[in-house]
């Protein structure tokens, strides 16, 4: 059983089709078994019968015109299977089964009784033959269970053999599920699925390698579209922010015509700051990152709360540092720089006036936590422009950007609010490349 993207529990191919396989020989197995029972029995029966129809044919062909009284009393004294009977009403044979007592085994045993009108020196009489059912019973009972097991047997390896071969027979369908899961658009190298001599598995393949390479180029479009944008519009929104930043510093303006346009200035820098992001997050998803190095985490850390420091960013004083141990990294210094900065200052952003930023290093975890709104942050916090709405500050590109940059490392990132408190928990201990941990100090 496994789980899928909506929480329902659900098997995979070849187990749903052993569990069909599993009931319809369970239903052939219930359904055989009473069927051959009748039917044995039937054809069991109808062999008794003959055996005693000819019986009465031999007595009657043999012993039945010298047959007197005295014969008659012998028969039915010494011969423990046929009696002379009077006969009262009888006109036709009749076959019956029956149960008599036997005094030497103390039970009552089955017989398959055969009674036949006839006449002796003009008088009726009824013969009366009889066999014993029960050693034939107990052959009859053998032959089912021989035949149960032998049917219960031939399912069972009808079963193995069929789960070996549908194993074998899926196995390409399953390679080409394990290519999709682990591709990754933004990588440059499209899956290369396995030629199979299955023509509904090639053309599966073929159909979901064009479906790729549309995409591939159809995400290569939107990126280099994105990256374009944000290189051209760099320019514009230099001038345009110099150009206000002089009028601003005219004496010629009012103040309030200087409030307003300082407010259009801080629009322009935070254009600014989300197109640079943009072209940042255009960077990771395509893993044009090179200058890899080793970093101190604890050092990075202190380094950026001293340039929030210097810079008098607010609430830089409620930080609390926990930092006795140390994670050494290899990656891109200036993209750790950002992670961390965004961390602290998603934190900071959203912590209240009296609150306490804990910032420390637990094992090979790093925890940012902070007390602020009574209620937890969006589950989509990570997406792009995904904001607080109770907060105008930042460019909704802060999280999103942490999460690309973890994602290109391949460590965890998640998001915890329990008892007032939000907490970010960054795991290097999933890591899917070796060596982006160098030590743990």
């Amino acid at each position: 059983m496994v789980w899928d993207i909506s929480g329902k529990m659900s098997k995979n191919l070849i187990s749903k089709h052993q569990s069909y396989y599993l009931i319809i020989a369970f239903a052939s197995l219930v359904i055989t078994i009473p069927i051959f029972y009748l039917a044995t029995l039937y054809f069991y029966t109808q062999d008794i019968d003959e055996i005693l129809l000819v019986r009465k044919s031999n007595f009657i062909a043999n012993h039945l015109d010298d047959l007197n009284e005295m014969d008659i009393i012998t028969i039915n004294k010494y011969s423990s299977n046929s009696r002379i009977i009077k006969n009262s009403k009888l006109n036709k044979d009749s076959i019956y089964t029956t149960y008599i007592y036997n005094k030497y085994e103390q039970e009552s045993e089955p017989y398959r009784v055969l009674e036949s009108p006839i006449q002796i020196k003009g008088r009726n009489f009824i013969y009366s033959t009889k066999t014993n059912l029960l050693e034939s019973e107990d052959l009859f009972v053998t032959i089912i269970l021989l035949f149960s097991s032998i049917l219960l047997l031939l399912l069972v390896g009808m079963y193995l053999i069929q789960k070996r071969v549908s194993t074998r027979l899926w196995q390409p369908f399953y390679n080409t599920l394990d290519k999709i899961e682990k591709y990754e658009l933004n990588k440059s190298k499209n899956p290369d699925f396995t030629t199979t001599d299955i023509t509904e598995f090639n053309f599966l393949n073929d159909s979901i390698t064009k479906l790729i390479e549309k995409n591939k180029q159809i995400y290569d479009n939107q990126s280099e579209f994105l990256e374009n944008a944000t290189h051209e519009l760099q320019t514009p929104i230099a001038i345009f922010k110099v150009q206000l930043d002089m009028l601003i510093q005219s004496p010629d303006i009012s103040d309030n015509m200087a409030e307003k346009l300082s407010k259009v200035n801080d629009t322009i820098s935070r254009l600014s700051r989300i197109n640079k992001n943009l072209l940042l997050l255009s960077k990771i998803e395509k893993e044009n990152i090179d200058n890899e190095e080793q970093i101190s985490l604890k050092q990075l850390i202190i380094r950026q709360i001293d340039i929030f420091k210097e810079i008098q960013y607010k609430k830089t004083e409620t930080i609390n540092l926990n930092l006795e141990k140390d994670i050494i990294i290899i990656g891109n210094k200036a993209l750790f720089e950002i992670l961390i900065n965004n961390l602290i200052m998603n934190s900071i952003r959203h912590s209240d006036e009296s609150a306490t930023i804990k910032i420390e290093i637990t094992g090979n975890k790093l925890i940012v936590s902070n007390t602020g709104i009574s209620r937890s942050l969006s589950k989509n916090i990570f997406e792009r422009f995904s904001k607080d709405e109770t907060k105008n500050e930042g460019t909704g590109l802060g999280l999103s950007i942490i999460k690309k940059i973890v994602q290109l490392y391949n460590f965890k990132i998640e998001y915890i609010y329990k008892n007032d408190l939000h907490t970010f928990i960054l795991d290097f201990n999933e890591i899917g490349k070796e060596l982006n941990i160098l030590d743990l100090k």
